[in-house]
């Protein structure tokens, strides 16, 4: 009849088509090769902003040695476009924790809502993120965190919504929506954002 059900969180889709528009399927299939490259130095760089140097060499050359990550650069899914997603986000949150960079927070906070519209796995982030904000706010916050939190909660928002209403056939494949169609979407937002 016509109807197009999305069955996956969007974001990893896009990518592949924005890669196919550029030059054809062939960069198409390469998209999770360039993003498993990216997550190796977005840990690289969080192991090095974390602890030192060596510390970010060593994790990245072991993820990098992973047959786990080596299969999953090869095969086509959203895990590892959300890898990077994650590694990038919480590099620049250690940054705009250290007070080295006020948009690292706000470009920490899209990072993480781009890893939660590409795998719904990655909703799990929402409540340590939660309570590094509420600790921030807690032990005397300064003004230069509102925009981060302000565009984090977007982010969860957005995601909440699109969980909600474009990519329900996926929560119900995996039994994350069973109560979903029961509570209003607001609710889910304040529930999120708790």
């Amino acid at each position: 009849e016509g109807f197009v059900s999305p069955q996956f969180q969007h974001l990893y889709s896009c990518w592949c088509a924005l890669f196919y528009g550029a030059d054809g399927l062939s960069p198409a299939l390469r998209v999770n090769a360039l993003f498993a490259l990216l997550a190796v130095l977005a840990l690289y760089l969080t192991g090095r902003t974390l602890f030192d140097g060596s510390t970010g060499l060593l994790a990245a050359v072991l993820l990098a040695g992973n047959v786990a990550e080596i299969w999953f650069a090869r095969f086509s899914t959203s895990e590892i476009v959300a890898q990077f997603f994650v590694w990038s986000g919480l590099y620049l949150l250690a940054l705009h924790l250290r007070g080295e960079s006020c948009r690292a927070g706000v470009v920490a906070a899209c990072c993480f809502g781009a890893a939660w519209l590409t795998h719904l796995s990655a909703l799990f982030l929402a409540p340590p993120l939660l309570a590094v904000v509420l600790y921030r706010v807690a032990t005397g916050s300064r003004r230069r965190d509102l925009p981060m939190i302000f565009v984090l909660s977007g982010c969860g928002v957005l995601a909440v919504l699109q969980n909600r209403y474009v990519s329900l056939a996926y929560s119900n494949m995996i039994n994350y929506a069973r109560w979903m169609p029961h509570l209003h979407p607001g609710w889910m937002a304040v529930a999120l954002l708790l």
